[in-house]
């Protein structure tokens, strides 16, 4: 009974912690979904509001651009006119019009060039000092003009009266000079005007009662407007430069008029845009609502028929547990499951495999490193050093005698060192030490050497002999085939070790001959021909012991430089590895 107890309580357990991911899953995938579509809804609405302001913004810009080429033309077109030429010749030699019946005839032709255009409010002519000639207004409005003779037709917001009152409305006004055109002199001014009621004419018809139009001149002084009511133009100053955004509960949108260097603005209330997304977005809620009570009930079924066989598959792993390594029954109907327990059943085969094979790798580590001792201790080394003793001995050597015999037996000393796999870095400094004071009385004055130790790496731990197959290597191979040139003088050996944060690096240095790039190369690879064995397999050691990033690193220029990195790890003075 207390085992079904504790089962119950584990399924629920699991149950229970399924169904509240199912859950969160589900809810979280859920509102992701309504974020995103929104998100792109807001978005694509927004893009085609925007798009339908510039499309209106374009067409005012197009309608008020034909205004002002067409008042251009027909400036031209007045000033060339044969019938206002004589009558401003005639002006200027008689200082002013008296005949009635010039003056007349110079504004029926004003009043016939003009009169077909609706757009056109006022025709006026000036003469050089700005003064009236003839104008179709009624009652003509004083102008400023620029006191400066003009020499190109330029814009300028005018004012002048209506036809039956003396209330002003604003004009926009288009002076141009024009010269006689047989003496090139200058004659006077045309002006033509188009009212503000005209430019209002051409904006779109609204979406909405709120949508608002406006004009703003170069100063974003407020124009023209299809609003009558009062509105300050600081209300659309945006410090970003954006020519669309949000400000004051309204989306503007501006578009520049370049010929005159205007801003022609649209002005769309913000809630045209929050409507359509509150529909959309109480539509997807609800139907959000309803998808999460769906999946909380279909959650409750799914996580049960998934926890069922979990909890037969836990109760097989606390008999693995125990010490019974047997398969399991693979009975259940889930795909998923059934390669689960398929891969438990295979994993549980693979155990013993997997211990034969462990032992193998440990058998296999102790054969490499009874290998490399035995390669250290050569017998030709004790051979060549036992016959210097001899020599010493019969040449009554008694000093060096005595030197070389204590560093041959420091030297094997360590090298046994109770056959301990890793010795500290100062025991293997001085067995290194040990080592090149023996071949240096082999090779007296051939070469001399000097070992850079690091006080505060002394204490920490490497392989045995790492270092002198490397130094024998040095003088095997880089110093001795020196020994046959002129001039080779004094060979050096260096030997320094030092970290970093988790590494120590040793580096063997020495002005021997140089190893050639092919058989740089090929130097720590395995090949029958390949006498580097000792390299080989202090390469292989180190990658065995700390990892592939680890290793021997050689470096061939004037000589040969030989790097080993190796983890950085305190030696247990109480381990006899």
């Amino acid at each position: 009974m207390a085992g079904n107890k504790d089962t119950k309580s584990k399924s629920e357990s699991i149950y229970s912690q399924l169904l509240r991911s199912i859950i969160l899953i589900t809810i979280s995938a859920t509102t992701a979904l309504f974020i995103f579509s929104t998100i792109i809804f807001l978005n694509f609405f927004y893009q085609r509001q925007l798009s339908a302001s510039n499309q209106k913004l374009e067409l005012i810009y197009k309608q008020l651009e034909y205004y002002l080429s067409s008042i251009q033309h027909y400036s031209r077109l007045m000033v060339t006119n044969p019938q206002i030429q004589q009558n401003m010749v005639e002006y200027y030699q008689n200082k002013s019009i008296s005949n009635n019946y010039a003056k007349i005839n110079m504004g029926i032709e004003l009043y016939r060039i003009a009169q077909p255009v609706p757009y056109i409010y006022s025709a006026s002519i000036y003469d050089k000092s700005y003064k009236i000639v003839v104008t179709s207004e009624k009652t003509p409005f004083k102008t400023k003009f620029p006191e400066n003779q003009l020499t190109y037709g330029k814009w300028f917001i005018t004012r002048k009266h209506k036809y039956d009152s003396k209330e002003s409305i604003v004009t926009l006004s288009y002076l141009y000079p024009f010269y006689n055109y047989r003496s090139s002199d200058l004659m006077g001014y045309m002006e033509l005007t188009i009212s503000e009621n005209s430019i209002r004419q051409i904006y779109p018809t609204k979406d909405s009662s709120d949508e608002q139009y406006l004009i703003l001149d170069n100063e974003n002084k407020i124009f023209s407007k299809s609003f009558s009511e009062d509105f300050d133009s600081k209300m659309l100053v945006n410090n970003s430069n954006k020519s669309h955004y949000f400000k004051y509960g309204n989306f503007i949108n501006t578009y520049t008029f370049s010929p005159l260097n205007f801003k022609l603005v649209h002005i769309i209330p913000a809630y045209t845009y929050i409507m359509p997304a509150l529909t959309f977005s109480t539509m997807f809620f609800i139907v959000t609502l309803i998808c999460i009570i769906i999946s909380i009930f279909i959650s409750r079924r799914v996580a049960k028929n998934i926890t069922k066989p979990i909890y037969k598959l836990i109760d097989h792993t606390q008999s693995v547990k125990k010490g019974e390594w047997s398969t399991m029954q693979n009975e259940v109907s889930n795909a998923d499951m059934r390669l689960l327990i398929s891969e438990f059943n295979d994993m549980i085969k693979a155990q013993k495999s997997l211990q034969e094979s462990i032992i193998n790798s440990e058998k296999e580590k102790n054969k490499i490193q009874m290998r490399f001792i035995n390669e250290q201790i050569k017998p030709h080394f004790l051979y060549n050093t036992l016959d210097n003793i001899y020599s010493l001995a019969e040449l009554d050597e008694k000093e060096i005698l005595l030197k070389l015999v204590l560093n041959l037996s420091k030297f094997y000393r360590s090298t046994l060192s109770f056959g301990k796999a890793f010795i500290s870095i100062k025991e293997e400094l001085d067995n290194l030490e040990a080592y090149l004071n023996i071949m240096s009385i082999r090779y007296i004055d051939k070469f001399n050497y000097n070992i850079q130790r690091n006080t505060n790496l002394d204490k920490y731990k490497c392989p045995k002999l790492l270092l002198q197959p490397i130094a024998e290597n040095a003088i095997q191979h880089g110093i001795i085939p020196k020994f046959g040139t002129s001039n080779v003088g004094i060979s050096h050996i260096e030997v320094s070790v030092f970290e970093n944060d988790s590494d120590i690096i040793f580096q063997i240095k020495d002005d021997g001959v140089v190893i050639n790039d092919i058989e740089l190369t090929h130097i720590l690879k395995y090949s029958a021909s390949n006498k580097n064995f000792a390299l080989r397999h202090i390469n292989q050691m180190l990658k065995f012991y700390y990892g592939d990033e680890y290793g021997i690193e050689i470096i061939s220029n004037k000589g040969c430089t030989v790097k080993l990195k190796i983890k950085k790890e305190k030696l247990d003075e109480n381990s006899s590895s």
